[in-house]
């Protein structure tokens, strides 16, 4: 087996671990806490994602990925990013906490004002911490990492349901999010056994200062991106609204979260070694483009087919209005991971501004069409995000090749085939259940949809040969040989 593979399945096992891992159990807690709690209560604690958020890109400042794109770094440069992280998440908490009236009264939600004062001190957590994850990830240590994080969001979720059981409402949600951060800062402290030195380099900082500013920008306009929606929703509709959709948004996130953190951390790091060499670059990035659209598209389309059956047998009744948000975003969640891979491959090659120029336009295409078609409804302003990113994975087609001579053939050559199965596979289950005299519970109507699923996928990837079905099928040989 060759290191890049060897690499990359060991560390792809420990990050799914960790990424897969964290996001079943906060599925499984988030779904206790939503029959405890109600739709305002989640859309309460998401109008505060966007103030986070983009706190968490300024006191970033683009450093962390660029220790991850550098080869190698020294103590004192890590402990220069960990001094400026510190500081800034200090600066930028104190003035959360004294414009926080202002961002309630922007909203009309009251409460938002004290919940914004309490949860804003994750971003100081989260400094505490930020380098030693880092530093883990640098040495693909992504084992750690996954035990970390999954004590704490345990611990963080017991924390949530006791509060919720005790009538807390969104306090839950704020103690859940502050318990699972105070947690995870004290054990990356004592698994790395890491301590920043009482050093700074100024040097350092202005030389990586035009890499990192392109990493900020980049950074600012995703965070703009990804929270455009809850923005402008949070301020146009209302919080149950709100509520419903970042509901249904969390079922979509669970596999799209997932295979992001595997673009960023894993597949990130690996591919660039590789930026110097672009057949090979290229050559990698289509098999990755491959599997990803392999493992991703039946689970979105699942996603799909058991919107309604998902949202009531999971949440009950009064958050059924969250399954028209999950097809949706679904639908756009096919698309998603790819053009994150093509995105982050010009980070990979040190060219971020490119990245930068495509979200500016996502973000400009965007909020132009809300802005004609709000009026008509959540829905409809939702809907927006299937059009954009497969707009997008156009545009990329044609700059990737300029770049590393991926042309969008090539990659629709990679995920073609797998597009056209899914697309059978998906006509075939959806028409047996909607025309079937069978009258199917929630619970059966998803397991006879997934069973009838996979089998279709296997069966029409065995018929046109598909490189994925053979290697699953020597896998699965090899297993039982050596038992």
């Amino acid at each position: 087996m060759s290191d890049f593979k060897s690499k990359t399945i060991v560390s792809i096992f420990w990050n799914l671990t960790e990424r897969l891992g964290n996001q079943v159990l906060r599925f499984g807690l988030g779904i206790v806490l939503a029959r405890l709690l109600l739709p305002s209560d989640y859309g309460i604690l998401a109008l505060t994602t966007i103030v986070i958020a983009f706190s968490e890109i300024l006191i970033d400042g683009g450093l962390m990925m660029v220790l991850i794109q550098r080869s190698s770094n020294s103590n004192k440069e890590y402990s220069t990013v960990f001094w400026s992280r510190l500081f800034s998440a200090i600066v930028l908490f104190v003035l959360i906490f004294f414009t926080s009236t202002y961002i309630a009264q922007f909203y009309e939600t009251p409460i938002l004002k004290q919940v914004l004062q309490v949860i804003s001190f994750v971003l100081v957590l989260n400094s505490l911490s930020s380098v030693h994850k880092v530093k883990l990830t640098n040495n693909l240590d992504f084992k750690g990492q996954a035990k970390i994080v999954l004590v704490s969001t345990l611990l963080g979720g017991i924390t949530g349901i006791s509060l919720a059981l005790l009538d807390y409402g969104v306090w839950a949600l704020v103690f859940q999010t502050m318990t699972i951060h105070i947690i995870q800062a004290v054990l990356f402290w004592f698994y790395t056994k890491w301590i920043p030195s009482a050093t700074y380099s100024v040097s350092f900082m202005k030389s990586v200062f035009a890499m990192g500013i392109y990493f900020l920008s980049n950074n600012v306009l995703l965070i703009i991106y990804n929270n455009l929606y809850v923005t402008i929703m949070g301020k146009i509709y209302n919080p149950t609204t709100l509520g419903l959709f970042t509901r249904g948004r969390q079922f979509e996130q669970l596999p799209e979260n997932t295979t992001n953190s595997l673009i960023v951390k894993v597949l990130f790091p690996i591919l660039s070694k590789d930026k110097d060499n672009k057949l090979k670059l290229k050559n990698h990035t289509v098999e990755i483009l491959s599997w990803l659209s392999y493992i991703i598209t039946p689970i979105m389309l699942l996603l799909v087919i058991n919107a309604e059956p998902i949202i009531e047998f999971f949440l009950t009744e009064k958050w059924l209005g969250a399954s028209d948000f999950l097809i949706i975003l679904a639908i756009a969640g096919i698309f998603i991971p790819i053009n994150n891979t093509l995105l982050n491959i010009f980070n990979v090659i040190g060219k971020p501004i490119v990245s930068s120029q495509v979200y500016l336009f996502k973000i400009v295409f965007t909020a132009t069409l809300i802005f004609f078609v709000w009026e008509h409804g959540a829905l409809w302003t939702v809907s927006i995000i299937i059009l954009d990113n497969i707009l997008v994975l156009s545009i990329l087609g044609v700059i990737t090749k300029r770049f590393i001579g991926l042309s969008m053939q090539s990659i629709f050559k990679s995920i073609g085939s797998v597009f056209l199965i899914n697309a059978l596979a998906f006509t075939l289950v959806y028409c047996f259940l909607t025309y079937s005299t069978f009258i199917l519970g929630n619970f059966t109507h998803i397991m006879v949809s997934a069973i009838m699923y996979c089998f279709m996928i296997y069966v029409l990837s065995s018929i046109l040969k598909m490189n994925q079905i053979k290697q699953i099928d020597k896998r699965i040989k090899n297993l039982f040989l050596k038992k």
